[in-house]
Parts: C-alpha cells; sequence; structure tokens
C-alpha cells in the first residue's frame, strides 16, 4: 500500500493535474505548470499524509520503512512527523502561492535525502529526489 501511495502522489496526481490544467486553460506545458504540481502533489500532500502518519502511528514508520526495531525510536519518528507536517502545509499551500514553489524544494529534498541512508526504501527516495528536480532544471 505504501509504494501504491507513494507513486500516486509522485507521479499520477502530478501528471494528471498538469493534463488537466494545460487542457482546460489552453496553457503550455513547462517547467513552471509542472513544478507547480509536483510541489502540491509531491512535497505537499505527500509529506503532509506522512506526516500526520508518523505523529499519529509512529511504530509504522520506525519499523516497516526505517527498519528500527526498538520503541525508543518512536520520539524521534513523531518529531520527523511534525517537520514533514510543516512542510506539507506549507506544500500545499503553495498552490495559491506561487512564489513558495521554488524555496520549498530545497528543505523538502534535504528531508528526503536525510532518510536515503536508513530506509529500506532507497530507491523511492532516489526516484522522488529526481522527479522533484527535474521540473525545476529550467527555471530562473
Amino acid at each position: 500500500m505504501y509504494y501504491i501511495v507513494v507513486a500516486t502522489l509522485m507521479l499520477a496526481f502530478p501528471v494528471l493535474s498538469v493534463a488537466v490544467e494545460a487542457a482546460r486553460f489552453s496553457t503550455a506545458i513547462d517547467s513552471i505548470l509542472i513544478g507547480k504540481w509536483f510541489v502540491f502533489w509531491s512535497v505537499g500532500w505527500r509529506l503532509l499524509l506522512a506526516g500526520v502518519r508518523q505523529i499519529a502511528q509512529p511504530e509504522y514508520t520506525a519499523r516497516e520503512i526505517l527498519g528500527l526495531q526498538s520503541a525508543e525510536s518512536w520520539t524521534v519518528v513523531r518529531e520527523l512527523g511534525f517537520g514533514n507536517l510543516a512542510l506539507g502545509i506549507v506544500g500545499v499551500l503553495s498552490l495559491w502561492l506561487p512564489s513558495w514553489h521554488l524555496p520549498l524544494r530545497s528543505p523538502a529534498d534535504c528531508s528526503m535525502r536525510s532518510r536515503e541512508s536508513t530506509t529500506s526504501c532507497r530507491n523511492i527516495g532516489i526516484v522522488s529526489r529526481t522527479l522533484r528536480w527535474f521540473p525545476i532544471c529550467s527555471w530562473d
């Protein structure tokens, strides 16, 4: 289920949103349009949902994603959840505040990089980081 949610929020919803906006408003598909929807879905909703889950059920993230077996790690995972929740809220709000798109990519990328070395889902981290930076490559 984890992989389905991540794939949906990181790929399916952003691509669908870009296609719908481009078709509905006859907008050109450029890096700004792609970046807007990737920040909203991939950074915003993905981190918001992850944060809520980490706050409410830190044991799931600790055991299943990070591979930590002790209950002592739950406090740190819960704190990570509050960070993800904060970044997620800002990512969702960025849909209405376009100037937040670019600054939001750096902390979200750092958040993902910090987990790559400890997670068993390393490939998802690499793919998600790549997808987040791809739309920004041509921004000025």
